[in-house]
C-alpha cells in the first residue's frame, strides 16, 4: 500500500506559528476530503497518499506539508532547538453535503 497514490485536485491546510516564551509552536489544520456521513478515522488514513499532479508527476500531499514545516523550522528556529507540531484534520468546507 506504500505505492498508493489517491489523486487530488489541490491541498488545503492552514499553518499558524506563535511564539510563547521562547518556545516555537506550529499549528496545522489540514483539510481533507470527507463527507459528513463518513468517519474521519477512515479519511485520515486515506489521507497519507493523497497526492497532487504538477508536470506529469505526483506529490504527496502529507510529505509536502512537513517539508515546508521543515523548512520554516530552519528559518524561525534556533539551532538545536526542536518546535512544537500540532496537526490537526479537518474536513473540507467544499466537499460533501453539511
Amino acid at each position: 500500500m506504500d505505492k498508493l497514490i489517491i489523486q487530488k485536485p489541490s491541498l488545503k491546510f492552514m499553518v499558524e506559528v506563535s511564539s510563547s516564551e521562547g518556545e516555537l509552536i506550529f499549528n496545522v489544520n489540514r483539510y481533507i476530503d470527507a463527507s459528513h456521513q463518513e468517519e474521519m478515522a477512515f479519511s485520515a488514513q486515506l489521507a497519507k497518499y493523497d497526492a497532487i499532479k504538477c508536470k506529469d508527476r505526483f506529490h504527496n500531499c502529507h510529505e509536502l506539508i512537513h517539508k515546508l514545516l521543515k523548512f520554516m523550522q530552519t528559518e524561525l528556529a534556533p539551532v538545536g532547538d526542536k518546535p512544537k507540531v500540532k496537526m490537526t484534520l479537518r474536513r473540507s468546507r467544499t466537499f460533501g453535503k453539511y
